[in-house]
């Protein structure tokens, strides 16, 4: 009996597994920040930049591997699968090698003239890059190892890998720091834990595997010029998006300090966790809408759309409203007021950046999904290029702050992109779709915006206190904007029996793969 489940309960599982790892991520980055200091932190900080942008080698193979995996998956085709299984891992293996020996080789060069590392933490510098060498290959091959189970629709698994590994990866760190091992012994944490993912990846890529036709489907030689050309136009699409990304934070710490990198880095964690998880939920578009076309039902399709975009503008926008109105007491309280004067309004422009940018997943995942990757290219350079082009200008003379400001200028590319994938590719009209899935949100959180900073901000005394008055304001924000349209009764229905399902099959998740 199949265990692929429905687009819902692949998307419930996904946020079950982002929920653990946020709860410990809360916990553990007070305990890093301030074990580490300021400056140590901006270095590991620092340092993960600089692997991200060599993270690009792996050229797009990851989200090939998920579109056509999950095609011919559809399709009981086994031979085309495995040709393109073996063709990642041959890639990201030699690929990454060579990155991580160029890390290697200049360590010394890149921590005293590219990150002005300082004499005190010289020596830890170098260690750490060379250390992250070793997991930058980890890091290629667990991107197609993860890619797997994602096509096979096989979220039980993908979720239960996340959710358990990603834990790991703060609570790790912290423990590490708590024992007075530092950065270094973080990296090396790091290090073990991709060690055991591979295995365990490998362990249920084999067991999937069992259940393909490998004598059914095209010879590689049939499909390369396709598959090759996909992953070129999503490598193409990720340069413009991580360099970005990895700029931001590389330039705050060259233009500044470490410290800097720091204070920006911790904001920026809150948002990027609520991007993950919606970028969890929406991924699970990919798979889904590539066998959707694989079969023909484009009505399918567009109404998967809408729906997804509906209720993920719904969460998207209340969580980012409540974030952003308590971001000063947030941070304060979690971290220390040094925090709070430093990156406050960083946060807010980060959780304003994340909501325009998360409005654009549904289109952004089903374009890839319909092998449109030169649209999602287009659109993302456009970004990309309105950032890189404000980020030194900003930064320079607004700090952290001005950082975050170039994100969301090159943000305000996304409507454009919706507008462009709705009328282009899914055949739907923009203005139903603002009518449908924006406009009852966008009302709800900006009236309960008004009210809380009325009401909420003078109460909000500790952590806890802030904690419970945001996650109010979030949930008082889905229940108004619910009422105004965001949600409708089949949406209640339909929550009610996935709730059911979901539990069912948490509860035979442990019968194997």
């Amino acid at each position: 009996m199949s265990r692929e489940g429905s687009f819902g309960e692949n998307a419930a599982l996904s946020v079950l597994a982002w929920v653990v790892p946020s709860v410990a991520a809360f916990v553990s980055v007070p305990i890093m920040v301030r074990g580490l200091g300021p400056d140590a932190y901006g270095l590991m900080v620092l340092v993960g930049a600089l692997t991200g942008y060599l993270g690009l080698v792996e050229m797009g193979l990851g989200q090939a591997v998920v579109r056509y995996l999950s095609y011919y998956r559809a399709l009981d085709e086994g031979r085309p699968m495995l040709a393109i299984i073996r063709v990642s891992l041959l890639w990201v293996t030699a690929a990454g090698a060579i990155a991580a020996v160029f890390l290697f080789v200049a360590a010394p060069w890149l921590a005293k003239d590219v990150l002005h590392v300082s004499a005190r933490l010289f020596p830890t510098a170098v260690i750490v890059i060379r250390l992250s060498a070793i997991n930058l290959v980890l890091g290629l091959m667990m991107s197609v190892g993860t890619a797997v189970p994602v096509s096979f629709l096989r979220y039980d698994i993908a979720a239960g890998m996340t959710g358990v590994f990603s834990t790991a990866g703060w609570i790790g760190p912290a423990v590490v720091v708590v024992l007075g091992y530092g950065i270094v012994g973080i990296t090396w944490f790091y290090i073990a834990s991709n060690i055991l993912a591979i295995a365990l990846y490998l362990y249920f890529g084999w067991r999937l595997f069992r259940s393909v036709r490998r004598d059914a489907g095209p010879e590689w030689r049939e499909i390369r010029r396709t598959v090759l050309s996909f992953t070129g136009l999503v490598a193409a699409n990720r340069i413009g998006y991580t360099v970005a990304a990895q700029t931001n934070r590389l330039m705050v710490g060259v233009v500044s300090s470490t410290a800097a990198a720091a204070y920006y880095q911790v904001p920026n964690v809150l948002a990027s966790k609520i991007t993950e998880l919606l970028s969890t939920i929406a991924q699970v578009l990919f798979p889904t809408g590539a066998a959707l076309i694989a079969r023909n039902d484009y009505d399918g399709l567009r109404a998967l759309y809408i729906r997804s975009s509906r209720l993920l503008f719904l969460l998207n926008c209340s969580s980012a409203m409540a974030i952003a109105v308590f971001a000063q007491p947030l941070l304060r309280y979690w971290i220390s007021p040094l925090y709070a004067q430093k990156g406050s309004l960083a946060l807010v422009l980060f959780m304003a950046a994340q909501a325009v940018n998360a409005a654009s997943y549904a289109v952004g995942f089903l374009s890839w999904s319909a092998a449109k990757a030169g649209v999602n290219l287009a659109f993302a350079l456009l970004s990309s290029g309105v950032n890189l082009l404000a980020i030194y200008p900003l930064a320079s003379r607004f700090g952290v702050a001005g950082a975050a400001a170039a994100g969301l200028l090159g943000a305000l590319v996304a409507p454009f992109f919706i507008h462009y994938v709705d009328r282009h590719i899914l055949q739907v009209s923009s203005l139903t779709v603002l009518r449908r899935c924006y406009l009852p949100t966008a009302a709800g959180a900006a009236v309960v915006a008004v009210g809380s900073r009325v009401l909420f901000i003078p109460l909000a005394h500790s952590l806890s206190a802030t904690f419970a008055l945001l996650f109010f304001s979030a949930f008082l924000s889905l229940v108004v904007s619910g009422l105004l349209g965001a949600v409708t009764r089949a949406d209640l229905r339909s929550f009610s029996g996935l709730a059911h399902s979901v539990w069912n099959r948490v509860l035979r998740g442990g019968s194997g793969a």
